[in-house]
């Protein structure tokens, strides 16, 4: 075989048909080709394409993303074929690309790796085919933005060689991994890719590498490709501003040592990532944290109108900016106890328009602050301003999240931020015909604003749902809910199990979204809460308290506080036990098929005999309450709850019942007085 070509694929389906085509009508006899196909679990039915379209494709499916390098990997001891090609699957090649490339290949044996000019659909070039390798003085003036401002400077332009000539052949340091063809003896001389880079970073890694080797990397501007650039990252379910500055860092961190002078200004440089990192978060961060600044605006405001009021009407006194400021402390103490309650409500994560967890939080806001205003002096100014400012905050804080939303239903405001102020984004799970007839009613409705973003499910193998609506595997379900700000699932009831639904529910742990339930009868109960009519459906919303992040902090800070106080009680009990009769221990299923070793001593006390069980707890490998202990001697119970001393099950009015009903119950009632509640019971025989 003379070429192999290596293909990464991660859900796009469309772009590699286009791209594969391109390469059969390429002048490069096709029987000299062998294309290879690294797909990294692809949701889009990307694989079936291929195969079915181009049966000769060899097609190797990760089980899941693992990022350009690996997959490279994977293809190189694939290939058979003398030379190597790299191409990205959102990349169209020009006729004669493989030709002329190839040629210049074997006409020089110095060549370690070329690649050709490569085209932004608007025609203007990408400058990552021909460039310098990073350095901490190139990298500082690309993150200062100096090689755009001054892109003919030998010094300023250094990074993507901005001032040569794009159209004449080069020796440069990098090409783009986008298309990099190279000999398969090059593979066998300096050996894989560097799997630390999760993607970007690879290919100038590689190139690095081929120069150590004192071989050349030749850019040839003599072919050109069609790069539509982006299109494997945009469904990715990961950071990938992090990935992106992490791999510049991964880079500098390897070559430091090889490069002296680097020593001295790389904490420099990475200053300067750090910053330019900093600012893209920023960028995404801002269209959440605007709610924040004007309810505080509005929370400032209140107190000075109410300072204003108050003083004028009870006092006769006239009111400035002065009089206003003395009040700093009183002010300041509000917003924290605003922070603190926003922060349990979770007011600005969900629901932003749901009226009654703002005056909850508002209420919540003014007993933390009156308490803190009763027992700390310096807070200790009129309790008619604070009374009088809660309830203009509580007014302004609803009134202003009214209007927008107002203008916002009426097209008269089209801003991002508030868009994701007052959208329902809400992921749907199936993609059967059923459910998206369902889900087609709802969207319908003209009283709700929910915006259906699309479809999550194990697979999409189904022909009822757009591609483009699908959004990916449930097992990758949390990195999809954060990646497409996601607020809300719809469940249709009986398109799960209930094993496989409670497994989705321990996905979602910590990611704050509320599961609608589709019911399959109107007159069942899934769970206490609200019932939501839309277009005659109703949807029932599974709120597992189980999943909240502050309960789970305090029950794991529950069970450490209590584990410690019991052991330090019987340490002398403990202690003459182990010594003389020793520890014994046996398995148990933990959560999410795990095995834990669970250790008793052979007593005939119960609570004696429970004792080394405690440091399983402290450990967190079970907990006081939680779901039956079940031993590895039973079948895989695939259980979501954690393993726990006393579980619901050991109380009088829930034995014998059907262990799913009863973890969901607790799973939606979980709190620390609930669990309390239960040891109690369990203790008294209740």
């Amino acid at each position: 075989m003379k070429l192999s070509i290596i293909i990464v694929s991660y859900n796009v389906k469309e772009f590699i048909k286009q791209c594969i085509r391109s390469v059969y009508n390429s002048d490069f006899n096709s029987k000299d080709i062998e294309i290879i196909v690294i797909d990294n679990d692809s949701h889009d039915g990307s694989v079936k394409c291929i195969k079915d379209n181009f049966p000769e494709i060899l097609i190797h499916e990760n089980d899941r993303n693992e990022g350009f390098s690996k997959a490279v990997n994977k293809g190189l001891d694939m290939a058979t074929g003398e030379y190597i090609c790299l191409i990205n699957p959102d990349v169209i090649v020009s006729k004669n690309t493989f030709t002329i490339l190839m040629s210049s290949l074997e006409m020089n044996d110095n060549i370690g790796c070329i690649g050709p000019k490569i085209l932004n659909v608007n025609g203007s070039i990408q400058h990552s085919c021909k460039r310098s390798f990073p350095t901490p003085l190139n990298a500082i003036s690309r993150l200062l933005y100096l090689d755009r401002l001054f892109p003919k400077s030998k010094i300023f332009g250094k990074y993507n060689l901005t001032y040569l000539n794009e159209n004449k052949i080069q020796n440069v340091d990098a090409i783009s991994g986008a298309f990099m063809m190279f000999r398969k003896s090059l593979y066998n001389k300096i050996g894989s890719f560097d799997e630390r880079f999760f993607m970007f970073g690879e290919d100038i890694d590689y190139c690095y590498r081929i120069k150590e080797a004192k071989l050349s990397v030749v850019y040839n501007p003599k072919s050109e490709i069609l790069h539509y650039k982006g299109e494997s990252v945009k469904n990715a379910p990961y950071d990938m501003v992090n990935i992106f500055y992490s791999a510049m860092n991964i880079y500098f961190d390897k070559y430091t040592s090889k490069n002296k002078h680097w020593y001295l200004i790389k904490y420099f440089m990475k200053v300067g990532l750090f910053i330019r990192k900093g600012i893209s978060y920023v960028r995404l961060l801002l269209n959440n944290i605007l709610p924040l600044f004007i309810d505080v605006f509005f929370i400032i405001s209140s107190f000075s109108l109410s300072i204003y009021i108050w003083y004028t009407l009870t006092h006769d006194v006239s009111v400035n900016l002065f009089k206003i400021f003395t009040h700093w402390p009183l002010i300041i103490n509000f917003l924290l106890s605003w922070f603190i309650s926003s922060r349990i409500t979770h007011t600005y994560k969900q629901k932003y328009l749901a009226y009654t967890r703002l005056s909850i939080t508002i209420l919540a806001t003014f007993l933390i602050s009156s308490t803190t205003t009763y027992f700390i002096s310096v807070f200790a100014f009129s309790r008619g301003v604070l009374v009088l400012s809660t309830i203009f905050s509580l007014f302004f804080i609803l009134s202003w999240r009214y209007i927008i939303n107002f203008l916002f239903q009426r097209n008269a405001l089209n801003i991002k931020s508030f868009r994701n102020l007052f959208e329902r984004r809400v992921a749907v799970i199936g993609v059967d015909k059923q459910t998206i007839s369902l889900v087609e009613e709802i969207a319908k409705s003209p009283y709700t604003n929910i915006n259906i973003v699309g479809f999550i499910d194990y697979d999409n193998n189904n022909d009822n749902t757009s591609n483009d609506l699908f959004l990916g595997k449930i097992k990758y379900i949390k990195e999809v809910i954060k990646k497409n700000k996601i607020s809300e699932i719809i469940i249709r009831e009986n398109y799960l199990d209930s094993n496989n639904f409670f497994n989705v529910v321990k996905l979602l742990k910590g990611s704050n979204v509320i599961i609608k339930i589709i019911p399959k009868e109107r007159n069942i109960i899934i769970s206490k809460g609200e019932i939501e009519q839309i277009s005659d459906i109703e949807l029932i919303s599974f709120k597992a308290s189980y999943l909240d992040h502050n309960k789970i902090l305090f029950k794991r800070l529950f069970d450490i506080i209590s584990s410690l106080l019991i052991l330090i009680l019987f340490v002398p009990i403990f202690l003459f036990i182990f010594f003389f009769k020793g520890i014994n221990k046996f398995k148990v299923w933990g959560v999410s098929a795990n095995k834990v070793d669970l250790y008793y001593f052979k007593v005939n006390s119960p609570f004696i005999s429970s004792l080394p069980m405690l440091i399983n707890i402290l450990k967190g490998d079970i907990s006081f309450v939680g779901s039956n202990i079940t031993s590895c001697n039973n079948k895989n119970t695939n259980q979501i709850l954690i393993p726990g001393l006393v579980s619901l099950l050991d109380i009088k009015m829930f034995k014998n019942k059907d262990k799913d009903k009863v973890n969901s119950y607790y799973m939606q009632n979980q709190s620390l007085t609930f669990d309390i509640e239960i040891l109690l019971k369990s203790i008294f025989g209740a």
